[in-house]
């Protein structure tokens, strides 16, 4: 991921004010240099050409500029010459921006700040600049603060500080898509993926990619996460990192509203991405889970394990030492809906053979498949058997 402008205003909000080149705010940010003597008349620009460079933000107090104000024109047109990434002044000697420099910059998309707290100072704003940029661009400051939300108890401004970590452009309505990789997909791989999205015109300040664990975690968020949680548009958004790529399978979170819960809606796209449902199609949404959602968090807890175990091992057993498939003739039977007919035809066989097999479990467990009571025991232990399997992917 890159360190933006954006970044910057929202690590700084309140302190700063944007005057100029809102459309610039996706510009990213290499590093900071202050602004000091460059411009100085009597040096003739010696020293302006090899201070500033692409993807600087340049940081100034235009002391030089405060017998001239038009100095202050001189030098923007400058920062933009050079490629920089935006400018900040703290403007202690009171000089005025003319309208003519803030009509340069917004047709420019060059972005200028006033820095209106006093608390503020330009080694903060180095500090900060350097050490997000840097961190940014790691893919594993990303993965270890994903995992320090996932799991590390945390009160609500800590869960809420590390989002922002992540994507400090974060809004707080937001979706989370996990594509689910495999074994072999490395950073390497994810690179491709992620310069490919940040082309995209789908990709928004507010959106992020990064690499997780085999995989990638793709954050939408908005002032308005309503209008876009549509099937239509998060197709788009999967496409934009895909390019129809049939290498994942796709989880979609719910609809959050709260920075405080992006922990829940990384979970949430992580076991949506699961498959458990067995359906052939790329893209799950942990809306339509069903029970899912309640087994999922809680599935290797003991009492859960226990439960499983109790209905589940003799049938097991049974099949290891017969040569039979009970259990996989079980979870088909659950998976369509306790059908004989569905599940015949998914396995293949008739349907009295399914329903010898469901007797002969029956006969093991003392359960019975008939018994809407009892059934609904054994497919309870048959999806949390199912979410166990899942986490061992």
């Amino acid at each position: 991921m890159n360190y933006t402008v954006s970044d910057f205003y929202g690590t700084f909000a309140g302190g700063v004010k944007i005057i100029a080149g809102r459309g610039g705010l996706s510009r990213v940010i290499k590093d900071a240099g202050i602004l000091d003597y460059e411009l100085e008349p009597t040096l003739k620009n010696k020293y302006f050409h090899i201070n500033f460079h692409e993807g600087q933000f340049a940081l100034t107090t235009f002391l030089y500029a405060k017998e001239n104000h038009y100095l202050v024109s001189d030098a923007v047109k400058h920062l933009v010459a050079k490629g920089a990434s935006g400018l900040a002044i703290k403007n202690v000697f009171k000089l005025p921006i003319s309208d003519s420099i803030i009509r340069y910059a917004d047709s420019m998309n060059f972005p200028i700040f006033l820095i209106e707290s006093n608390k503020i100072y330009f080694e903060k704003i180095i500090y900060e600049i350097d050490s997000h940029s840097n961190l940014m661009a790691s893919t594993d400051f990303i993965q270890k603060e994903i995992d320090i939300l996932l799991n590390h108890p945390l009160t609500e401004a800590e869960r809420i500080t590390h989002a922002k970590m992540i994507n400090p452009s974060s809004e707080n309505q937001f979706f989370t898509i996990h594509f689910r990789g495999n074994d072999f997909f490395t950073e390497v791989q994810f690179k491709k993926y992620y310069n490919l999205f940040q082309k995209n015109p789908l990709n928004s300040l507010g959106t992020s990619l990064c690499y997780y664990k085999h995989g990638m975690l793709l954050t939408y968020s908005c002032d308005n996460i309503s209008e876009f949680y549509k099937e239509d548009f998060i197709e788009k958004m999967i496409n934009t990192v895909l390019s129809d790529s049939e290498e994942f399978i796709t989880g979609i979170s719910a609809c959050h509203y709260k920075l405080d819960e992006y922990s829940d809606s990384i979970i949430e796209s992580i076991y949506a991405s699961l498959n458990i449902s067995k359906e052939k199609k790329k893209i799950h949404y942990f809306n339509h889970l069903g029970i899912f959602k309640l087994l999922l968090p809680h599935c290797s807890s003991p009492s859960m394990q226990n439960f499983c175990k109790s209905i589940l091992e003799k049938v097991l057993e049974y099949d290891m030492e017969n040569g039979t498939k009970l259990l996989p003739t079980l979870e088909t039977f659950v998976d369509y809906g306790q059908n004989i007919s569905e599940a015949a035809e998914i396995l293949k066989q008739h349907e009295n053979t399914v329903r010898y097999r469901l007797d002969k479990i029956t006969a093991i467990t003392g359960l019975s498949w008939k018994n809407p009571s009892q059934a609904e025991q054994l497919s309870i232990a048959i999806k949390i058997h199912q979410c166990s399997q899942c986490f061992q992917i």
